[in-house]
């Protein structure tokens, strides 16, 4: 189980048999509508021929510098039917997440949505998920990162 999977099970167990077993999308969750939007523009500014965007965004200080991505959040905010303010919030985020060392410097990047599965006979556990990025550096440690973008902070 992810830390988000657990921390929903602790929270009400009802919720979790509505979103992780019955699978039912929770659209009123705009913490998890943010989310998704936020990952995937950090997944696509990660991608080499994107660098560009990031260059921009990160010089102005906030994605309306590149019209693409601008128009991706703006697109997804009115499909998704989300509240005023919601832009702002996203684009705050994505500015957090890009000016925390995106591009992991002195280190190689050597995973993206990587999903995991850690087992245990003694103690008896299993714990499944994605990590969001991992990251080596000289072989002597790496950093695993799970980035998170609800309204308030993840405990």
């Amino acid at each position: 189980m992810s830390a988000s999977r657990i921390k929903t099970l602790k929270s009400c167990s009802f919720l979790y048999w509505a979103k992780y077993v019955l699978k039912l999308y929770d659209t009123t969750n705009e913490g998890a509508q943010r989310g998704t939007v936020i990952h995937t523009v950090f997944e696509c500014l990660m991608k080499p021929r994107h660098k560009h965007h990031f260059k921009a965004i990160t010089k102005k200080g906030s994605i309306v510098a590149s019209k693409v991505v601008s128009r991706y959040v703006e697109t997804y905010i009115r499909k998704l039917g989300m509240s005023d303010g919601t832009f702002k919030k996203i684009d705050g985020m994505i500015m957090q997440g890009l000016n925390n060392d995106f591009f992991c410097k002195g280190g190689k990047i050597v995973g993206v949505e990587l999903e995991f599965d850690l087992k245990s006979e003694d103690p008896l556990y299993r714990i499944m998920g994605y990590i969001d990025r991992i990251t080596h550096y000289d072989g002597k440690f790496s950093r695993i990162q799970d980035w998170k973008s609800s309204s308030k902070p993840f405990t």
